[in-house]
């Protein structure tokens, strides 16, 4: 299993420069956070074929182009025969539900909006493969919140570089006050193609089985939700170990 990180350079997910630490004081104002992820794009990139001549040789007779564009269909929409990929509403879901999960015992996040209720507001369950436009964080108000934490995919695939092949992931985290002002900001690069430490993604087995590409995708989303939460919390993974193992004291404590 790969062993992930924020900042390590032998890591799934590694970090470029936008970077603004969440200000603590203002994050113990928040009362009633809400959480949405969206995706800029529905749908994924697909730049390997035309970027690793080893590769385009065995696309058979179609060009690297074509051959680019089949793959960025099968990331989409998998096939019927070999198996499904994975849609838009699995992968926002993916790493909004692993960032909550990993926030959830610490405050303000405790009391955060439900995320059936945000999707009701912001009306995210109404598109499928189409772009959406920035949502208008404002309406949130209305079912008592005060501020979002916004996980934007802004792109999304498989892609070669340096003679390695892999998914990757692109985006930014920020921590909004709805009343105006930003406590945090992240931007982040999640990369199997830039590091050894894992290993990349074969196009050709995902062109014949279509969940692998899912399995390594799902893998980075929970590393990027965790990392945001690491961000978001004093101590960050150290600390959320330790209320882990307290936790598991006392569960193995009552059932004696």
């Amino acid at each position: 299993m790969a062993r992930t990180s924020w900042c390590g350079a032998a890591v799934v997910l590694a970090v470029s420069c936008a970077h603004v630490p969440v200000d603590k004081a203002g994050l113990d104002s928040l009362k009633r956070p809400a959480i949405v992820a969206r995706l800029v794009d529905p749908v994924p990139k697909a730049m390997v074929f035309q970027k690793d001549a080893s590769l385009a040789a065995k696309a058979g007779s179609k060009s690297a182009k074509a051959a680019d564009e089949e793959l960025a269909k099968i990331l989409l929409k998998g096939d019927p025969r070999n198996g499904l990929s994975i849609n838009r509403y699995e992968i926002v879901d993916a790493v909004a539900s692993k960032t909550r999960h990993y926030l959830q015992r610490q405050h303000p996040w405790t009391q955060a909006i439900p995320p059936v209720e945000v999707a009701r507001v912001l009306e995210t369950f109404l598109v499928e493969d189409r772009a959406q436009g920035k949502p208008n964080f404002d309406r949130l108000k209305d079912i008592g919140a005060d501020s979002v934490l916004e996980i934007l995919l802004e792109e999304y695939g498989m892609r070669a570089e340096n003679g390695r092949v892999g998914v990757y992931v692109l985006g930014t985290a920020k921590l909004l006050r709805l009343d105006g002002g930003v406590l945090y900001v992240r931007s982040f690069v999640s990369d199997e193609t830039g590091t050894t430490a894992v290993e990349g993604t074969d196009p050709l087995e995902v062109i014949a089985r279509p969940p692998l590409f899912r399995e390594h995708l799902q893998v980075m989303l929970t590393a990027i939700g965790e990392a945001i939460a690491d961000d978001l919390t004093p101590g960050g993974l150290h600390f959320r170990r330790q209320v882990r193992a307290v936790e598991r004291k006392r569960q193995h404590s009552s059932d004696e």
